[in-house]
């Protein structure tokens, strides 16, 4: 699978590219929400999985997330935010644009894969 990963810190892009290129997925990267708009408007691969930070410079995950949605080709692609800004609130305005689930920084490897693995059989 072909994971698209937006998130501003250098450290944790490495840490989630490892983690997934480990268990068999490629990975492409953007530093921000306008980056990332910008990678899949350009590339030529199928991206089958977003994973977004939330609180990022330029555009942020929750903006991103709904360019995203408003790209026909992207409409439906499984977004996951990936954050340590959990607010009682936000799984609903989440859920109402489209994100799939909440992964909770700090990064727990078998928690964020048994995710991955369950948004994959939905499709």
């Amino acid at each position: 699978m072909i994971i698209l990963i937006v998130e501003d810190s250098q450290t944790i892009r490495r840490e989630l590219k490892s983690l997934l290129e480990k268990h068999g997925h490629a990975t492409l990267e953007a530093e921000n929400g306008a980056e990332g708009i910008h990678l899949l408007e350009n590339s030529k691969d199928e991206i089958e999985l977003i994973i977004s930070d939330l609180e990022m410079p330029i555009m942020d995950g929750m903006e991103f997330i709904q360019k995203c949605r408003e790209m026909p080709k992207y409409e439906d692609t499984p977004c996951l935010i990936y954050t340590s800004n959990i607010k009682p609130n936000l799984r609903d305005r989440l859920k109402n644009h489209g994100i799939q689930a909440i992964l909770p920084k700090p990064l727990k490897e078998n928690h964020m894969m048994k995710i991955i693995n369950s948004v994959r059989k939905k499709r």
